[in-house]
Parts: structure tokens; C-alpha cells; sequence
């Protein structure tokens, strides 16, 4: 018997080493053979959950004689500015060009590390390139894209540019080049931290009227929403302060319902107005100036707005700074007309009006906007920040489209289109210090 349990220890040691099967399960008989145990199923490995990033950037493109055409022997670069906006920090950063080859070629390198961004901290990079004296003259596409070593990042940014071989007269200009168009339709992230409750925008876009004579303005309606979208972002306005009104829905009473009724209730004499219009406007032979709403007409001003009643409803408002921005086309009222009377009242109204006198303000095909309009939200979107500090205010964006509009429309599209401000911004004026955007986080 000792024997028999000294052989059974002793077979146990060598079969079972780790005690596995030492005690049998309950129901088991002793002495019965185990019951054989399923292998354990192969267990996934689990990708951790994609973390939120903070990153943002806003790239730019500069070449050596800044009339935004890259020419032959011309040195140019690619600037990106980026910041870590987020909580945490990024880890292996990286910027990546692509785009049409012929310009990508250029570039000795299409990808630059950055290396890790604690939060809140900035940082620069270049790409740098010699434009070919010999290169055809041609449209190029640039993209810039940002992202982390997960692979995560904000939205590229993209670019349309010209390229011109080295010594082109005016003529190759015209027929093979253009200028650097920014796309502005990536409506940009907005920077933590950065809120405006005060801050109120109505938004008008009317691109269709129900007076079939009444000339179409072909991209205002979706002017309205993305001057809208980005007031909602990098602007810091809460979408419950903003109010759309596009085509058949800005009929006159629904435009001063916005004024009359869905602001003043909404306001404290720390709010801010702004009032963005894109459509038609039509000057009669005084000067008197009217907008059109949809159901405008251009034979009958019962069915029109005068600016003087629109400015005058802002006027009332328990405000301390209500700004107009008009883009648009001007109609005469008649056979005759004087130039339009934007600057009718005072208080704290300020008016960025997006052309003089009686132009229209242009609407490019390639650029989907109104030109006006197009600057505008490139000021936006950081290249108004004159100052660098991080944020664009009234009177750095004022200065921005004064410059950038102009010089657009008589380059590119041979004609004269040149805003104006009501009144004049002084650099040192409170109305000039207004923030509009935030595209950095203060240091």
C-alpha cells in the first residue's frame, strides 16, 4: 500500500507539475480521468483610443517679389505655424507637402519633422525651394498636412498657384498664371479657450430673387454660412448667437425680425453685433442707398430696404460695438445715380463696406466667393494678424482686405474694386482693438 501511494505521488509530480488538475471538480469521482480543458482563445491585441489632438497650423505661402506668382529663378517658401492647443502634449510631429509634381519637385524635402509640442507651445518650419528658370508655365496645387506620430492631425490646407517661366511678359501672366488662392472652404478649428458669449452674428445671404429681373449673385447664400461658420469657430461666438438667413427665407421681415426682435432681448452693453450682408444693393439718384431683400425689385422701392432703416435699428441696440460688413453688387435706382451713401448715422455703428463708389464687387468663378468676401475670411483665418500675436482684430482685418482686394482685382480680373471703412479706424481706436478671431492660444 505505501508502495502504491508512493507511485501515485510520484506520477502526479511528473504529469502534473503545477497542481492543475490536483483536485477534481465537484460532481468528479476520484480516481476519474480528467476531463480535458479547452485551450484559451488567442486574445487580440486592442488599439488604444484615438486621443483627441490640439494641434492646428495655418501655412503660407511666400515668394521672393510677394505678387503671389512663383517665377522662374524665384526662391520661395512654405511657412507653417503651428500650435499645440490641446491638454496634452503631441509627440512626433510631422509636416508633409503634396501636390502637383512639377512644383513638388522643387522642394529637396516634402516632409519636416517638428518634434513633440508641450500644451500651449508654438513652433515654426520651412520648406524652401528655387522655382526652375525653364519651367512651363502652368496652375499647381500645393497641400499642407500636419499630423502626429498616431497619425492624427487638424485638416490640410490647400493652395492653387501659378507657376511662370523666368522672364514672362504680362501676356503669359494672363493666359498660364494666376495668383496664390488659399482654400478658405476648411473651415478652421477653434482655439481652446477662446469664447465670445457676447458676441452676436446675423448673417444674410441672397444669391436668388423672386424678381426674375433682379441680376443672381452666384455665391452669396453659401457666403452667409461660411463667414458664419467661421465666426462659430476661430471667432469664439456660440451657435445659439448666430442667426442665417439665406434667399427666400431673407424676405424684409425676416431681416428686421432679426434685428428688432431676436437681438435686443439677447444683449447687454458688453455685446458686440455684427451684421454680415451679401446680395444687392441698389443707389438711387441722391445717393440714398437700399438693400435688396428677396423680394426685392429694381422698380419699385416699397419692396426695398433703405440702409438708412437698417442702420438706424442698430443704432438702437444696447451695444457697445456693432459692426455692418457689405458685399455686394450696386444697381442704379434710375437713369442717373450719385455714389452710394454708406456713411448715414453715427452711434458705434462701423461699416467694412467691400467696394466704392458704384462697383460691384467681383464674384471669380476659381474662388467660389465674392472676392470681398474671400479676403475677409482669409484675415480670419490668421493672415490679417499683422502683429503676429495670435488673434485678428477689426481694424487689422480692415487694413488686410483695403490692401489684399484691390491689388487681387486689378492683377487678376482687370478691374477696380477697392473697400472702404465708415469711419475711419484710427490704429489706437477701441473699435480698432476689437477681436474678431483667435487662430493661437495667448502664451
Amino acid at each position: 500500500m505505501a508502495l502504491a501511494v508512493q507511485f501515485i505521488k510520484h506520477s502526479r509530480a511528473l504529469l502534473d507539475p503545477d497542481g492543475q488538475y490536483a483536485a477534481a471538480p465537484t460532481g468528479q469521482t476520484a480516481g476519474a480521468a480528467p476531463e480535458a480543458m479547452p485551450a484559451p482563445a488567442p486574445v487580440a491585441p486592442v488599439a488604444p483610443p484615438a486621443m483627441p489632438t490640439g494641434l492646428s497650423f495655418k501655412a503660407t505661402v511666400l515668394d521672393e517679389n510677394s505678387n503671389s506668382i512663383l517665377e522662374g529663378g524665384e526662391r520661395v517658401k512654405v511657412r507653417v505655424d503651428l500650435v499645440n492647443a490641446g491638454r496634452m502634449p503631441t509627440r512626433d510631429v510631422a509636416v508633409t507637402l503634396t501636390g502637383t509634381p512639377a512644383l513638388l519637385g522643387q522642394f529637396p524635402a516634402t516632409t519636416l519633422p517638428v518634434g513633440p509640442l508641450q500644451p500651449g507651445e508654438s513652433r515654426s518650419i520651412e520648406f524652401v525651394a528655387t522655382i526652375p528658370p525653364s519651367l512651363p508655365a502652368q496652375q499647381a496645387q500645393l497641400q499642407v498636412s500636419v499630423a502626429d506620430a498616431a497619425g492624427a492631425g487638424p485638416p490640410p490646407q490647400s493652395f492653387t498657384t501659378a507657376l511662370r517661366a523666368a522672364g514672362a511678359g504680362a501676356a503669359a501672366a494672363a493666359a498660364g498664371a494666376g495668383m496664390i488662392f488659399t482654400n478658405v472652404d476648411q473651415v478652421p478649428g477653434a482655439v481652446a479657450g477662446f469664447q465670445r458669449p457676447q458676441t452676436h452674428l446675423l448673417a444674410v445671404g441672397i444669391g436668388d430673387y423672386r424678381d426674375p429681373a433682379v441680376p443672381t449673385r452666384k455665391f452669396a447664400a453659401q457666403d452667409a454660412e461660411l463667414v458664419a461658420s467661421y465666426f462659430k469657430t476661430i471667432g469664439g461666438v456660440p451657435a445659439a448667437n448666430v442667426r442665417v438667413l439665406q434667399d427666400r427665407k431673407a424676405l424684409r421681415p425676416d431681416i428686421e425680425e432679426a434685428i428688432l426682435d431676436w437681438l435686443p432681448p439677447r444683449l447687454t452693453p458688453d455685446s458686440i453685433v455684427i451684421v454680415y450682408f451679401a446680395g444687392q444693393a441698389l443707389v438711387s439718384p441722391t445717393g440714398e442707398t437700399f438693400l435688396l431683400p428677396y423680394e426685392g425689385s429694381t422698380t419699385s422701392r416699397a419692396r426695398l430696404y433703405p440702409l438708412k432703416d437698417l442702420q438706424a435699428a442698430l443704432a438702437k441696440l444696447n451695444a457697445q460695438q456693432v459692426v455692418l460688413i457689405f458685399d455686394g453688387a450696386l444697381l442704379r435706382l434710375g437713369k442717373d445715380a450719385k455714389a452710394p451713401q454708406w456713411d448715414v448715422g453715427g452711434g458705434t455703428l462701423v461699416r467694412l463696406i467691400g467696394t466704392t463708389g458704384l462697383q460691384s464687387g467681383l464674384e471669380p468663378d476659381q474662388l467660389k466667393h465674392g472676392l470681398f468676401t474671400y479676403y475677409v475670411l482669409r484675415g480670419l483665418k490668421g493672415d490679417a494678424d499683422a502683429n503676429h500675436d495670435g488673434e485678428v482684430t477689426l481694424g487689422e482685418l480692415a487694413t488686410f482686405v483695403r490692401q489684399t482686394v484691390p491689388a487681387t482685382a486689378k492683377s487678376q480680373f482687370k478691374q477696380d474694386q477697392r473697400p472702404a471703412v465708415f469711419p475711419a479706424l484710427p490704429p489706437t481706436s477701441k473699435a480698432a482693438a476689437l477681436p474678431l478671431a483667435r487662430t493661437a492660444p495667448r502664451p
